[in-house]
């Protein structure tokens, strides 16, 4: 699974992650979204994050985590979803990358990449009660193709 694969299924707008809160076509319905990242699988890893601490809680990880966790053959790195607004928990998920204290632990693996700003994120708007199976679908047929959840999923 990778991008281009998902916007063959309707995912579409893919928009810098650190940028999205100022998006104006951001849904106000709930939906998935997924995380693209163009850089290459990192030789060294960072270990510090640029995510907020959220209830002072640091979100990095070391480093040999990141390198265990790293999915080879595919450009996503993380798959959400939302029952609230696309456009409240993509915001959310930028203000987390840009340092702010927001509510987006999930996820937070992203922020100790490299190059951040080479992250993109697209989304699906889906009636309200999709969400969850939809995203649970995501992440089934993405472990059935890789062995495993994407970079920034840490549960199913």
């Amino acid at each position: 699974m990778r991008r281009d694969e998902l916007e063959q299924r309707g995912f579409g707008i893919w928009a810098p992650l650190q940028r999205a809160r100022g998006i104006s076509v951001l849904p106000e319905s709930p939906g998935v979204y997924a995380v693209s990242y163009a850089g290459k699988v990192p030789s060294d890893w960072p270990v510090v994050s640029c995510g907020g601490w959220h209830k002072g809680r640091d979100p990095a990880v070391h480093p040999d985590r990141l390198r265990a966790k790293w999915v080879e053959g595919t450009d996503l790195v993380y798959i959400g979803k939302t029952d609230r607004t696309l456009a409240k928990r993509i915001s959310e998920f930028a203000r987390f990358g840009n340092g702010e204290p927001a509510a987006h632990w999930g996820g937070r693996l992203i922020w100790q990449l490299p190059h951040p700003a080479l992250l993109t994120i697209g989304w699906l708007a889906l009636d309200p009660g999709r969400a969850s199976n939809v995203e649970a679908s995501m992440l089934d047929e993405f472990f059935d193709r890789f062995g495993k959840l994407p970079f920034a999923n840490l549960r199913r």
